[in-house]
């Protein structure tokens, strides 16, 4: 069976570009999208999911390097500041981490550009449990600390004899986990980027780094972090 979604459009100002209902103006930078993708009777899952753009006249067809999995979603968003409204895809993998994939067209050349991927985005955060009931989350200066003291007796047990380890254990920070649009700056949006925190095992979450990308000088880049505690 083939599903057709139409792009969410995520508004903060009146763009120069919007077209306006009841005129015969041309609007060769209003951008609209539909994503079409095949899913079997009865399942969520979806597969061969392709991205069908149009700006003015110009027709565009898209391929997604992920193209299976649930929840595929498009949304319609500015995030370079243009007033030309980009394109946002998402869909998730269905596994226990909840992960998800994301990437952002632009529309403004000749020819679709990828300018974000969450594959692309490299990992450079490290976690190690420390004496005194904490695990110590690390990238680059930034150092974060996450508190223990509240986890279970049998636990700490397993980790700890008076407060001091009792072996060296390291947690682990994921890959891009989730990565969604947030309005916060005036008439653009940026990225809300979320990374598990696991310890022991995959399910013994920690907690999750998040972190802000805005676009600017031509690539997203973090502009704030902060460790959020579960």
């Amino acid at each position: 069976m083939k599903i057709k979604i139409v792009a969410a459009l995520l508004t903060c100002i009146i763009s120069p570009f919007t077209c306006v209902p009841g005129t015969n103006e041309t609007c060769a930078n209003r951008i609209c999208a539909v994503l079409e993708a095949q899913q079997a009777d009865g399942g969520a899952y979806c597969t061969d999911a392709v991205i069908y753009v149009e700006r003015g006249g110009e027709k565009f067809t898209v391929a997604p390097s992920h193209d299976s999995g649930y929840e595929p979603s498009l949304v319609l968003a500015d995030f370079t500041g243009d007033g030309l409204n980009d394109v946002y895809y998402n869909i998730q993998s269905g596994g226990s981490g909840a992960f998800s994939y994301s990437c952002i067209y632009d529309f403004s050349g000749p020819q679709p550009e990828i300018i974000f991927d969450s594959d692309e985005i490299e990992n450079e955060y490290t976690a190690q449990y420390q004496d005194g009931y904490k695990v110590k989350v690390k990238n680059g200066e930034r150092i974060f600390y996450i508190d223990l003291s509240g986890r279970s007796g049998e636990y700490l047990d397993e980790l700890y004899s008076d407060g001091k380890l009792i072996r060296p254990v390291t947690a682990d920070v994921s890959a891009v986990n989730t990565a969604a649009p947030v309005y916060i700056r005036s008439g653009t949006f940026d990225l809300s980027v979320m990374r598990r925190i696991t310890g022991l095992y995959n399910a013994d979450l920690l907690g999750y780094v998040q972190e802000f990308y805005k676009y600017e000088n031509c690539e997203f880049a973090v502009y704030f972090s902060a460790v959020c505690v579960v």
